[in-house]
């Protein structure tokens, strides 16, 4: 069994340029035969961890499976791998479509809305 967490380390200040909150959600990998999970989450992509990273590549493209929160139905999302670490894999969105997009950034803002207040 696979042990999913991810160790943060402290900066001075946020490099990214999309805001990201921690996300766990569940994720199939569509085609491969891996344990994996959101840990978290922006409007441009997702860091899922991973059991394994050795069949992965810098910008291979990926299906995923995933319920978000809250949905009867999954959702197909079509991602580009950019950046693998040990642990897993920082992917961005490709190609999606209205609809998909609407559920990302409805998700996002409901569950970055939940955040604490530092």
């Amino acid at each position: 069994m696979v042990k999913f967490q991810r160790n943060l380390l402290p900066v001075e200040r946020e490099c990214r340029r999309h805001p990201r909150f921690e996300f766990h959600l569940p994720v199939s990998i569509i085609g491969m035969n891996v344990q994996a999970r959101i840990l978290d989450f922006s409007l441009v992509g997702f860091y899922i961890q991973v059991d394994g990273t050795s069949s992965i590549s810098e910008g291979q493209f990926l299906r995923l499976a995933l319920r978000f929160p809250g949905e009867r139905n999954l959702s197909i999302i079509k991602v580009r791998v950019e950046r693998i670490e040990a642990q897993g894999i920082g992917c961005a969105f490709v190609d999606l479509d209205p609809a998909t997009q609407a559920l990302i950034e409805r998700n996002f803002d409901i569950f970055s809305a939940t955040l604490p207040i530092q």
